[in-house]
């Protein structure tokens, strides 16, 4: 899919991929942009403007036309489901298509049949988009939750992982980049560890996937969840499950409806799912998505998914240099391009990260995170930032820890 290389270098030059002219032109598609310094990408990446008209336009045509509408949304979702497979290096079958990532850890999580003491590792920076099903299920099934410290040396990662197992543990569930810090954890080497004891795992990609290469076979999961309002900007209520082809058969859909059974009959007493992924879709749904999701992937390829990754990677760089300047300021994510993706995290000495996020919107404009955990802000730095809006923060937060002083 065009993607740089992955070797690890200590990090990137910190020099823009995309020309001014070239950022003009993807900047003018987000009139966010107009109004704020956008930096929350790893919350809600916002439709690209043509992208967006396409897909209020599927969307008019389905509510106006109902079954009679003049797009063929079908055409549309199979198109999808085939670019996403593409892109992740797995089969269509193995695709099913989500309302968000979370969807997907549920339908991962419930679709296993859990004993009483069984166990379950997770990362210590996880979302609360895979902890709370995991805890969910710990209250309600009787099983245990352990935590992993999250580090992007695989030596270190798998130690950690040691530490927690058991002969007990039936499923390694993480996400590959973390939501607090923005690691690359070592899903390749974790993979492998897993497969060396038996255990199930269960990758989220909300935040590496359309910011670095996600390819299944490479890195050897389970079970993956992702969505496609973060980086790969489509519109909000689009996600994938995607399950190998030899794992689909061992999980039971927690919900079957209209489209989910590959033959039912009720004299018969038969109900058999589909052997695909498309198992986990059933009823009325939002298949305009389809149509919005197919143009935002269009719109990033078009701008080369591997110029958008070193584009990011050079903007961290040049947001790292700038902050590490501000007294008292610490980061949170590593420097090494390839233990990073579009997450950059912070905290100031002394100061309340809620309130920075606080102040940084209400006084200029610039959309940030809270992370509590650590008392830190969050950046996300997508394919339209541009160093001015790295300087903007910058000095909004220098004049923050100088008001302070005073």
């Amino acid at each position: 899919m065009g993607y740089p290389d992955q070797s690890c270098t200590p990090e990137s030059t910190g020099e823009a991929m995309f020309s001014a002219e070239e950022l003009r032109t993807i900047q003018a598609a987000f009139p966010v942009l107009e109004r704020v310094a956008y930096l929350n990408t790893g919350t809600y990446g916002p439709m690209p403007a043509p992208a967006l008209d396409e897909f209020v336009r599927a969307v008019t045509a389905l509510e106006r036309g109902g079954v009679a509408c003049e797009i063929s949304l079908a055409e549309e979702a199979d198109s999808l489901r085939s670019a996403l497979a593409d892109m992740v290096g797995a089969h269509p079958d193995e695709i099913g298509f989500t309302g968000n990532a979370t969807d997907g850890i549920n339908l991962a999580v419930a679709g296993h049949d859990w004993q009483p003491g069984d166990e379950v590792i997770t990362a210590d920076q996880e979302h609360e988009a895979m902890l709370h099903p995991l805890l969910y299920l710990q209250a309600t099934r009787g099983i245990r939750v352990r935590r992993a410290q999250c580090s992007a040396n695989a030596d270190e990662m798998l130690a950690h992982l040691d530490t927690q197992w058991t002969e007990r543990t039936r499923m390694l569930a993480f996400s590959h980049v973390t939501c607090e810090t923005g690691v690359v954890l070592p899903a390749e080497a974790m993979c492998r560890w897993a497969v060396g004891r038996g255990v199930h795992t269960l990758l989220d990609v909300s935040q590496s996937l359309g910011a670095f290469p996600v390819h299944v076979g490479t890195i050897g999961c389970d079970c993956m969840a992702a969505n496609g309002h973060k980086w790969l900007h489509g519109p909000t209520g689009t996600g994938f499950f995607y399950a190998r082809r030899d794992v689909l058969p061992e999980l039971r859909p927690a919900h079957v409806g209209a489209g989910s059974l590959a033959r039912a009959d009720y004299d018969m007493g038969v109900a058999e799912p589909w052997p695909t992924a498309r198992r986990f879709e059933f009823g009325t749904r939002a298949w305009a998505n389809a149509a919005g999701w197919n143009a935002s992937l269009r719109w990033m390829q078009s701008l080369g998914l591997g110029r958008i990754r070193e584009h990011m990677l050079a903007m961290g760089t040049y947001a790292m240099d700038a902050l590490e300047s501000i007294n008292g300021l610490s980061l949170l994510t590593p420097r090494a391009a390839c233990e990073r993706a579009g997450i950059v995290s912070f905290s100031i000495a002394g100061l309340d990260a809620g309130e920075i996020g606080t102040r940084l919107s209400r006084d200029d404009a610039i959309v940030t995170r809270h992370v509590p955990h650590y008392n830190a802000v969050r950046i996300s730095l997508a394919h339209f930032t541009s160093a001015l809006h790295v300087d903007r923060l910058a000095i909004a937060l220098d004049r923050q820890v100088h008001a302070e002083a005073r």
